[in-house]
Order: structure tokens, then sequence, then C-alpha cells
């Protein structure tokens, strides 16, 4: 059955023109989780997806900085507007990758926006029900993870639950970005324990209120 729009919302046809007033957003992550959890947002909020792009599973942190390279060229060599640029955004983790710091360098140079996570994103599962200050194993992580968020499973299911991310969002982004304050204090800015996908959770809710200001309709949540 066909999605209807919210009330008030416009036609599709009446929002085609507007499509273009939203930057370009590409993503590339280097799991299904982050993939995932991207999507659903931009269902929620009906972010049009000409102005968001997901490429996921993409593997280790360089070939998410080889495809998030070329999906940028790619963008670039067909824009229609004359110096419109993609943002692009790059999602990984510090897992085991010997090649970490290189690909945080990388990024950075390349002006890509970082959502990284060290160990693993699940730590910003974590922080959508908890503080988590001290340093803490991948694994661990991914186990409390199964303890305290609806549905998750690290081998079965290694995906977050929408509702669970909508309300806990918030406090989310401010526990990460306590966290990052106290990794900057010590001089280890990507540093154990840290998360930036909130940054992207934060900037698609962003582009989601905006679509739906220019649409004259009510965001959800």
């Amino acid at each position: 059955m066909a999605r209807r729009p919210p009330p008030g919302a416009p036609s599709l046809g009446r929002s085609a023109g507007r499509v273009d007033l939203l930057p370009l957003l590409i993503i590339v992550t280097e799991g299904g989780t982050e993939e995932r959890c991207v999507k659903e947002i931009c269902r929620e909020l009906r972010i049009p997806s000409a102005r968001v792009v997901v490429a996921g599973s993409k593997g280790d942190p360089r070939n998410v900085l080889k495809v998030a390279k070329d999906e940028r060229r790619r963008a670039t060599r067909g824009s229609r507007r004359k110096g419109d640029q993609p943002e692009i955004w790059v999602a990984f983790d510090r897992d085991e990758h010997h090649h970490w710091s290189g690909a945080i360098q990388s990024a950075t140079s390349q002006r890509f926006n970082l959502a990284v996570s060290n160990p693993c994103v699940e730590l910003w599962g974590l922080l959508l029900h908890q503080d988590q200050t001290a340093w803490i194993e991948r694994d661990v992580a991914q186990r409390r993870l199964e303890q305290l968020h609806p549905g998750y499973d690290h081998a079965r299911h290694p995906y977050f639950d929408h509702a669970t991310v909508k309300a806990g969002r918030e406090e989310a982004h401010r526990r990460a970005e306590q966290l990052i304050v106290r990794a900057k204090g010590v001089g280890d800015d990507f540093g154990n324990p840290t998360t930036r996908f909130h940054a992207l959770v934060a900037r698609l809710y962003f582009l989601g209120f905006r679509w739906a200001k220019l649409n004259g309709w009510k965001p959800p949540g």
C-alpha cells in the first residue's frame, strides 16, 4: 500500500520544484547499521531521495573514502547548478583498523564530514540510553546494547530501533558532544569513547525540518 502524505502536505508535483532548494548529501558508510539508520530517518522525514544519496556497507575506511571521492566526482560532474558542491559524509568505526588515523586525516584533508565512532557506532546506540564515559571494547559495547536496545542483536539484527532513535537522539547528541570535549581535553580528539554519528543524525533532522517548512507541513516528532 502506498504511503499517504501527512495531513496538509502538498502533492509530489508541488514539492518537486522545491527539491533543489535542499543541499545534496552523499553518505558513505562502512556497515549496514549506519546505512539502515540513515535511510529510516530519511523515510520518516520524507527527505527526497534526490537530495540524499546513501552508499552503504562499503567495508574498511580506505574503501569508504574511495567510494566517497568517486561519488563526489560523479555528483559534481552531473550537477545542473554551477558551483553546487555535494556535502559528503563518511561513517566508519575504529574497530581494529590499523589505518584508522590515516583515514581520519585523509577524510579531513578532502573536507569530508566525519560521522566516525571509536570503538564502533554501537557507542552512539548506548548513548541513546545512558552515559558512557569510560573506555570500552567493541564487543562489550555490542553486548551491552543488546541488553538495552529494543530488537538489537549484533549477530542476527544489528540495527537500531527507529522509535528509540527518535526518542533518544537529543540526549545522545548531548552525551556525544560531552565525550568529544573530554577527548579534546586530553589531546585525543577521536579517542575511545567518542562518536560523531550524532552530527550526521542532527544534519538529517535539520534537513527534514527544512523540507517540511518549504512545503508547509509539520515535521514528524
